[in-house]
């Protein structure tokens, strides 16, 4: 799959505002615009447990645009031909990539997100401390036939969890404010400032009055592993039961 998107982002980990009113109070201050106002994101993310081979069709409609469904499919390490209203998709045992995939509940989107894994960025960004990898992703009408393919290709369910964030933008970045479930015992909400270029990621972090020292090229996960939370907690941390 030729000209692969790129995530280029940073997590703010260090001397973050505390509140969401201290959070905007320092938006206003360098200038930046309110993008989407805080709301709740439901992640479940699967991991590859055993690739298997594959014959098998997929209903194009599942997904909002087919092209991006198509792309997405591929970078997942599929073969793809559409026939008609169906995919169909083939996969040799033991040769998919492994990768970071989630499905996120945001409103009334639904978002299927393929990722590079994490442990292959630090060598591709000029800045240790900024994440740089390929990342996918199509709006789907419904998330059955998607999970139900990755049982059928290997992947398993490994975490559930929830964040609220808050949306700004600045001269072409996005800053995000993030707060977790477990917060009220003590993890921290920690920002994220993502980019067109490592360049402007910087630049950002400049301007809101951080340092490289301040930040860490990290998931989620590591970030609440750091903050105490432990991993069992980490797999299914929400703030209420999970309806979807």
């Amino acid at each position: 799959m030729p000209n692969i998107p790129q995530e280029i982002e940073t997590k703010i980990i260090r001397g973050v505002p505390r509140t969401l009113a201290e959070f905007a109070a320092l938006m206003r201050k360098v200038g930046a615009s309110s993008e989407v106002k805080r709301r709740l994101l439901s992640d479940r993310r699967f991991r590859l447990k055993q690739s298997r081979a594959i014959d098998t069709t997929l209903d194009v409609t599942i997904f909002i645009n087919p092209e991006y469904g198509k792309n997405i499919l591929e970078f997942l390490g599929l073969t793809v031909r559409q026939k008609n209203n169906s995919f169909v998709l083939t996969a040799i045992q033991g040769q998919l990539p492994r990768r970071v995939v989630r499905l996120r509940f945001d409103g009334d989107k639904i978002i299927l997100t393929i990722k590079e894994m994490l442990a292959a960025d630090h060598s591709r960004g000029s800045s240790q401390w900024i994440k740089q990898r390929g990342e996918v992703e199509a709006e789907l009408k419904t998330t059955e036939p998607i999970e139900k393919l990755f049982k059928i290709i290997g992947y398993k369910l490994s975490s559930h969890r929830e964040k609220y964030r808050t949306t700004y933008s600045l001269d072409g970045t996005l800053i995000e404010w993030q707060e977790a479930p477990q917060a009220s015992r003590g993890v921290p909400p920690w920002m994220e400032v993502e980019g067109p270029n490592v360049m402007a990621v910087e630049q950002t972090v400049k301007q809101l009055g951080f340092s490289p020292s301040d930040t860490a090229a990290i998931s989620d996960a590591e970030y609440l592993h750091r903050s105490g939370v432990s991993n069992k907690h980490i797999k299914h941390l929400t703030f209420g039961p999970i309806n979807h």
